[in-house]
Parts: C-alpha cells; structure tokens; sequence
C-alpha cells in the first residue's frame, strides 16, 4: 500500500477531526474567551498548513486523530493516565511528520502545549 501525499484540500476524515477539535474548544467553558480565540485560530493555522502540505493522508490522519482524542480527553477530565497517554499518541505523530512537514510538526506541538498549559 502505497502513501498518498495530500496535494490540495484537506481529507474529509481531517477535515471531521479538525471540526471535532473546534467544537470541544468552543464548549470548554473553563476558557476565557481570549484563550478560546488563541487556540481557534490556531487551529485554522493548522488547517491552512494542511492544504498547502505534501504529508501522506494516513500521517495527517493519525494526527489530527491523535490531537481530536487529546482535546476529547483533556475536556472529559480523564485520569492523567489516560491523558498522558493521548499526549504521547499526538507526540509520536508528529514526529513522524517531522521531517516531511515541519511547520505543521511545529503547529500541533504548539496545540498540545496550549492545551497542557490551560488545562482544558
């Protein structure tokens, strides 16, 4: 099975995943609304990111997957178990994104680090 880079236009699966992350932020209501604005437009970072990234369609899934289940994690208050482990999941996926796209590497340690320091 051969790897698929993304050319132009998101994945609709990334594409639901990424709706899913905005609409857990927008519902956190432990946000101020300067921070709920931050990591929005974040997100829409990472979105635009995507459309102009050649990174395979089964990494950028497994990464915004892995950020979708962070957020859903964080917001449910889980145990930190649980927590830390979608955290390690998010960081080895962007690792293995790292070398084909380093600006969006970048952006979702920034999400996860948002995420980490508001405690959502």
């Amino acid at each position: 099975m051969s790897d698929q880079p993304v050319h132009s236009g998101v994945p609709s699966p990334v594409s639901a995943q990424l709706h899913t992350i905005s609409q857990i932020l927008r519902e956190a209501h432990r946000l101020d609304p300067s921070t709920q604005a931050a990591l929005a437009d974040l997100i829409d970072e990472v979105s635009n990111t995507l459309e102009a990234t050649e990174v395979d369609n089964a990494k950028v899934a497994r990464l915004t997957e892995s950020a979708a289940l962070l957020v859903t994690a964080v917001h449910e208050q889980h145990d930190f178990g649980l927590v830390e482990a979608a955290q390690n999941r998010l960081e080895h996926a962007i690792v293995s994104i790292e070398i084909e796209s380093p600006g969006l590497a970048s952006l979702a340690r920034r999400v996860a680090e948002m995420l980490s320091n508001v405690g959502i």
